[in-house]
């Protein structure tokens, strides 16, 4: 029902309902559906981590320099796990998605007083399909605070999940704004216009993006990299296929033409991520060497090139076998190892 321009959802309407009023709205409001012990419990983990990871402020208008936001959750601490999966919100996003849907992203948001709106957006932004467009991003967004017009409440731009275009600068559309009490979730399409309003109170705003996405899609966090082989096996099956351990329509994502459900834990090669991040992750430092050792062998190459030729290194590439090949004329000295 309309209440003020922002759809209102009742907690007790059927999962039709709200799929229903994100398909024709671009968004619909669930007031109270989280248990008040959960999002206190949430919120003071968030609170912990924000301080214990020392999270910095958004260095730019549209991350909010007066915002901090702390991503790659199901890392971090397993209280998230229950999140992605809870089932009331969970069957609203299948129905909007697929069953085979995946987690593309879980980050906390911290709007603390005094940051200015934000630019309207679109999450599918990054994504290079046409518009209009079967829904293929879905935002579960959880109210940890109060979500007010004071405080910054999401804009919205109902309908625009069906424009023909993402919103440019130029772009000052009539918005409203989403107001909910703590515990509530708002859903929208990927599609849809928004962004975070201006905080303009003495309190802050806190929320949790689940952000999902069809199953051929790449996930925004590198779930599959992001996160331990422990970590993962202590998933529920149905959190393990939302990070990607499964395949869509029993293709996409295969290994060795298996699903990745069925394999045993020591066939996948996992790298090992902290709850306080590093410099660099395993996979990363692994990926870093190879790339040391290349230059390691290059430089030597290149010094006793230098001795037998008086200096002058002829502009050449080599291949992955180490066979010498020449450069494309006008191109410059490239190592593609």
């Amino acid at each position: 029902m309309e209440h003020d321009g922002v759809v209102q959802v009742n907690r007790g309407l059927e999962t039709e309902a709200i799929i229903s009023e994100v398909e024709t709205n671009g968004y619909a409001i669930v007031e109270n559906v989280i248990p008040r012990e959960t999002c206190d419990a949430v919120l003071a983990k968030v609170d912990f981590l924000m301080g214990s990871l020392a999270i910095p402020f958004g260095q730019n208008a549209f991350l909010g320099r007066h915002t901090r936001r702390i991503f790659n959750l199901l890392a971090r601490d397993r209280l998230f796990e229950s999140v992605p999966t809870h089932g009331e919100l969970l069957r609203v996003v299948e129905g909007l998605l697929d069953p085979e849907c995946l987690l593309s992203s879980l980050t906390a948001i911290e709007m603390q007083p005094g940051q200015a709106r934000q630019p309207l957006h679109a999450d599918d932004g990054s994504y290079g399909f046409s518009r209009p467009a079967p829904t293929q991003i879905v935002v579960a967004l959880w109210a940890l605070t109060d979500f007010t017009n004071e405080n910054g409440g999401t804009h919205v731009v109902p309908g625009s999940h069906r424009f023909d275009r993402r919103p440019g600068r130029e772009d000052h559309p009539e918005t409203v704004q989403v107001e909910m009490p703590a515990g509530s979730v708002v859903f929208y399409s990927g599609s849809l216009w928004h962004g975070g309003g201006e905080n303009r109170s003495d309190a802050r705003r806190v929320g949790l993006v689940n952000n999902y996405c069809a199953g051929y899609l790449r996930q925004e966090e590198s779930q599959l990299l992001a996160l331990s082989q422990d970590r993962v096996a202590a998933f529920t099956p149905r959190l393990r296929k939302l990070v990607g351990y499964g395949t869509y329509r029993g293709l996409l994502g295969h290994v060795d033409q298996r699903n990745p459900e069925s394999l045993e834990s020591h066939d996948i090669m996992m790298p090992t991520i902290r709850s306080r991040p590093t410099r660099h992750s395993p996979a990363l430092n692994l990926l870093r060497g190879g790339r040391e050792q290349g230059r390691r062998t290059g430089s030597t190459e290149t010094r006793e090139t230098e001795r037998r030729t008086g200096g002058r290194v002829p502009p050449r590439l080599h291949n992955t076998t180490g066979e010498r090949q020449r450069a494309p004329k006008g191109s410059r000295n490239v190592d593609v190892n």
